[in-house]
């Protein structure tokens, strides 16, 4: 599967992320609410071991790439508090910029790239599975890292896989 298909299927997962965060009233997030539950370092680690569990190069990859992008309980403060305070203003160029996912679905099935997850052989069950991966693969801060550091992860999951969901796992 070429890599532009399975980015197709990437910007799918990513405008999806946006749409969801757009619908969270961001402003009114309790700060000490997200930072209380924020997770030390050896919590962290402890976490992505029990995710990782029986696959030693993600587990390798996941502990690597998250130690860099790590902030503690303070630093996490400060990301919120800023997010807050700029929200307004960056949601609306989100808004502006961004295509919603239905536009973004039909243009990729239109020029006959990827669309559905099985397209790029891998199942909606399997990409439910290594979904909680993701915020810890890479040292860039994504949409992901925003939804896993403001507690939103298990939600947003529920959102894509669970019944209802964009690519419902049954």
């Amino acid at each position: 599967v070429s890599h532009g298909f399975k980015v197709g299927i990437g910007t799918l997962v990513s405008t999806l992320e946006l749409e969801f965060l757009l619908e969270k009233d961001i402003e009114s997030i309790d700060v000490d609410a997200v930072v209380s539950s924020w997770k030390s370092w050896p919590e962290m680690e402890a976490e992505i071991r029990q995710i990782c569990k029986g696959k030693p190069g993600h587990m390798a990859r996941c502990l690597e790439e998250s130690k860099g992008k790590y902030i503690d309980a303070e630093g996490l403060r400060k990301q919120v508090e800023t997010l807050k305070s700029c929200w307004g203003v960056l949601s609306e160029k989100i808004r502006k910029t961004i295509l919603p996912f239905n536009t973004v679905y039909e243009n990729l099935k239109a020029v006959g790239a990827a669309y559905e997850p099985e397209m790029i052989c891998v199942s909606r069950e399997h990409l439910r599975e290594t979904f909680s991966f993701i915020p810890f693969m890479r040292s860039r801060f994504t949409n992901i890292d925003l939804l896993y550091r403001l507690g939103y992860l298990e939600e947003f999951t529920q959102t894509l896989f669970g019944e209802g969901g964009r690519w419902e796992v049954k």
